[in-house]
């Protein structure tokens, strides 16, 4: 009953004061409207700016959707499954998104997982065409069968192709990583770019880290698909275009010595100025070679490369009349000198030389097989006035003749004409007195090749030097007297004796260094 009182009282309350708002003038009668008209225009706008906000907060965006169109198409046929929301693709098949690439003969793609899966395509003959390509900016490869989701980046394939630097992997299964990281299973990595290799390195478990490195685990050498007991418990293959240290895979060959492998090693990057690289050949008939190689170079200094072969060569089979083992050997070096660098001395070498059938057993040029002349030169000058020294190391064999001739060393060093009586001042007639200075060492040597880098070698040796001295004098006008005298001595470790016996000249060869001087007027 308290309750309905109360309720109309309040009624009442407002009603008088309605009565009261008509009695009053007209003038704060608008004033109160205008009042109210602003208070009311402010509040409903409000309400409507927080409703537009939240209904914009409540739209979310879809994160599933890729960030490009995916692309595809086929030469053949194309089938659209709406209720699987699928895409099947017939006969040269291809799909693209940003810059990945795949072609197959035939591929599905679910158009709502984002998901692709290709494979090729089975001839009446048996044979599979139209394996899947897979290219994602320089990197490609060919596989049988691969799933792959774009939206992850991540794959599955199954017996991949693909080259890794200068060398082939070939996996059974293989899983493709977001960070593009590659694991394969049951792996082979080889030289050979044969689908089948010739021989290669059967790999248990490996990680392919693009650009870096392969890192496997146990694995041994198989060589025309028969295993070898050469194994190692884990591998590391360099895997980039830049310098890195690592193993060097061997190539196979099969010829006249029998089939092996070659070019096979490591390599070492020892710093930014040098590098070595040991290599090897090993055949089944017995036959090997040993190729260590060292490379040089500093900017605007010098560059050059040493090479060197050294092998045990077996001809024929054991037993057999033509049978031979024969040990040979092959040098290379060449240094070159920037004209910058130490202008005043220079220091070339250009060597060719080794046993006289090496180029035609191992050489990989036509050229060179068929050459017969070698020639070698190392030479060193220096020069600072007056003076001038030079050094030269010179070889030249033919394979025709099978000789081999040698100059080690020639030397010469000069003095260039002086005056040592000039002063300054007054000029007397003697100062015009000159003096030079010159000489020459040669020592040489001819022998067969088969004797070279024996202790028997024998030299010719010969030294000559000579003081030339003038003294120019005027005896008048236009008049000019240049007597001259000229000191000369030879030095030979071997000379020639002349006689006749029994009606004929008779030449003695006779080992004893012997002097002999000289004075010339000139």
């Amino acid at each position: 009953m308290s309750f309905i009182k109360f309720f109309f009282f309040k009624i009442r309350f407002f009603y008088q004061k309605i009565i009261k708002f008509f009695k009053l003038k007209f003038t704060y009668k608008i004033f109160f409207f205008l009042f109210f008209t602003f208070f009311f225009n402010f509040f409903a706008k409000s309400q409507i700016a927080d409703t537009l906000k939240i209904e914009k907060d409540t739209i979310k965006k879809n994160e599933n959707k890729l960030d490009s169109p995916v692309n595809y198409s086929a030469n053949d046929s194309l089938i659209f499954s709406m209720d699987r929301k699928k895409a099947y693709l017939f006969g040269g098949a291809v799909v693209t998104y940003q810059n990945i690439e795949l072609k197959a003969d035939y591929i599905e793609l679910d158009m709502e997982k984002d998901i692709v899966f290709a494979i090729g395509v089975k001839d009446s003959t048996g044979k599979w065409n139209g394996k899947p390509i897979f290219k994602e900016g320089e990197e490609e490869f060919e596989s049988f069968e691969m799933t792959y989701n774009f939206k992850t980046k991540q794959g599955f394939i199954k017996k991949v192709f693909s080259k890794q630097s200068d060398g082939y992997m070939h996996s059974e299964k293989t899983k493709i990583h977001k960070n593009k990281q590659v694991h394969i299973k049951n792996g082979k990595y080889t030289t050979c770019e044969n689908e089948h290799p010739h021989f290669y390195i059967k790999m248990t478990k490996a990680k392919i880290i693009p650009n870096d490195k392969i890192v496997s685990g146990f694995s041994y050498l198989v060589i025309a698909d028969v295993p070898t007991p050469i194994c190692l418990p884990f591998g590391f293959f360099p895997n980039s275009s830049k310098r890195s240290s690592g193993i060097i895979i061997p190539s196979y060959f099969d010829n006249n010595f029998g089939f092996g492998l070659k070019d096979g090693g490591f390599y070492w990057a020892i710093n930014d100025y040098m590098d070595l690289k040991l290599v090897g050949e090993i055949a089944t008939r017995g036959s090997w070679k040993a190729n260590p190689i060292f490379n040089y170079k500093k900017r605007y200094s010098y560059n050059g490369d040493f090479n060197l072969s050294y092998g045990n060569t077996k001809i024929g089979e054991a037993g057999e009349t033509n049978y031979e083992i024969q040990k040979e050997f092959w040098l290379r070096w060449k240094h070159i000198q920037d004209p910058k660098f130490r202008p005043n001395s220079k220091f070339s070498a250009n060597v060719n030389l080794g046993s006289s059938d090496f180029q035609k057993r191992n050489s990989n040029t036509s050229n060179d097989r068929s050459r017969n002349e070698w020639n070698s030169n190392i030479s060193y000058s220096w020069n600072k006035s007056p003076f001038n020294f030079s050094l030269n190391l010179k070889h030249s064999q033919n394979s025709v003749t099978e000789k081999v001739n040698m100059t080690l060393p020639e030397m010469t060093f000069n003095l260039s004409s002086q005056r040592p009586f000039q002063k300054a001042g007054k000029k007397r007639w003697y100062e015009a007195l000159s003096i030079s200075y010159k000489s020459r060492y040669l020592a040489k040597t001819e022998m067969p090749d088969s004797l070279f880098l024996s202790s028997d070698l024998k030299f010719d040796n010969g030294f000559l030097h000579e003081v030339p001295i003038s003294l120019p004098i005027s005896i008048g006008k236009g008049l000019k007297l240049t007597p001259s005298v000229s000191y000369k001595a030879v030095a030979n470790s071997r000379f020639s004796r002349k006689h006749i016996e029994n009606n004929s000249f008779k030449e003695e060869r006779i080992s004893k260094i012997k002097y002999q001087n000289l004075l010339m007027n000139e």
